[in-house]
């Protein structure tokens, strides 16, 4: 059985640098098969259509990957899937919103 499901709020300044990580993604199989050899990956598969974020496929480091533009965009919401490799797939949100307001 995968876990991956909670939600995740972010404040994150308009000023954030690129490549700041802004939050460490993790996932467990609770059978037990990511220690018995299995892999977990993680990917964004929606909310991130400009870009602006990158989440490392084998750690789970979700960072800034461009400008934040929080006056055309007052929040993003992320939806991040991690997959093991010997199993299905689950996703969890994670909405980032302007810190500076």
């Amino acid at each position: 059985m995968n876990t991956f499901c909670r939600h995740h709020r972010i404040e994150a300044s308009g000023h954030i640098v690129t490549g700041t990580v802004i939050l460490n993604v993790t996932a467990r199989d609770l059978d037990g098969a990511d220690e018995e050899g299995g892999r977990i990956t993680y990917e964004i598969t929606g909310g991130d259509n400009t870009q602006r974020f990158y989440i490392d496929p084998v750690t789970g480091a979700l960072s800034v990957n461009a400008e934040l533009d929080f006056d055309s965009t007052p929040s993003f919401l992320l939806q991040v899937s991690f997959r093991l490799i010997i199993s299905g797939c689950t996703n969890t949100n994670i909405t980032i919103y302007n810190l500076d307001t």
